[in-house]
């Protein structure tokens, strides 16, 4: 029913109305803790983050994301609120990818239950406030792809090589971001093989899919 859908922003809202009270409670609950003080290896994200980038790094990973920090000192003149603040906005985008994915594979009821309790999680929690990149950056990124291959999975049994193609590409993106956020980030590669295969359930079918998304990833990642 569209009227339930963005063009309808109120409809939206109803449907959706527990999804947003999670929403805001859980930006309730985190904003308690933005101006905690750095403990343990957040110490080497903020040496790193007012680095040069050509001096060496604490933290040996990927630069995209640390840029993000350092862009963000750049836009606000930095206090500890600006190293946690990153990670708190992209929790929220953790929270509203996990819904969604949820809806897809689950329906509401599921979706609900799983943003629920992420909302009260100690370590989500912890996650959305940590300042690095694995707590609230990385998770992003797997959401992301796993809500991209989902949706290229459901384009394609229906037939919609228009809107394939686009999921198709954004996974691809996600997969390159992902590699380009974090080296560990290979460990998602073996997660969406897993997926294709046991949906697939064939070899050929898997790569298929996979092989088109990983060589765009492999041209981000090279970039």
């Amino acid at each position: 029913d569209v009227r339930n859908g963005w063009l309808y922003p109120m409809g939206f809202f109803t449907e959706h109305r527990l999804f947003f009270f999670f929403l805001v409670l859980s930006l309730l609950i985190r904003l308690q803790g933005l101006d905690l003080a750095l403990v343990s290896d957040e110490a080497g994200w903020a040496i790193d983050i007012h680095k040069p980038s050509f001096e060496p790094l604490q933290v040996l990973h990927p630069p995209p994301m640390l840029s993000l920090y350092k862009q963000l000192f750049a836009l606000l003149n930095g206090s500890t609120l600006t190293y946690r603040l990153l990670p708190f906005l992209f929790s929220l985008v953790n929270l509203t990818l996990l819904y969604l994915l949820g809806l897809k594979l689950y329906g509401k009821r599921a979706a609900i239950f799983a943003v629920a309790l992420a909302t009260f999680s100690f370590w989500a929690t912890i996650a959305a406030l940590q300042a690095d990149i694995d707590g609230s950056l990385l998770t992003m990124c797997y959401l992301f792809v796993m809500y991209c291959l989902v949706q290229y999975l459901d384009r394609e049994r229906i037939q919609d090589v228009r809107k394939q193609r686009l999921w198709l590409i954004l996974l691809g993106v996600g997969l390159g971001v992902t590699f380009l956020s974090k080296y560990t980030g290979v460990v998602l590669f073996l997660i969406v093989a897993a997926y294709l295969l046991l949906v697939k359930k064939s070899l050929f079918g898997a790569l298929r899919v996979l092989f088109p998304a990983l060589l765009l990833a492999a041209a981000l990642f090279a970039l």
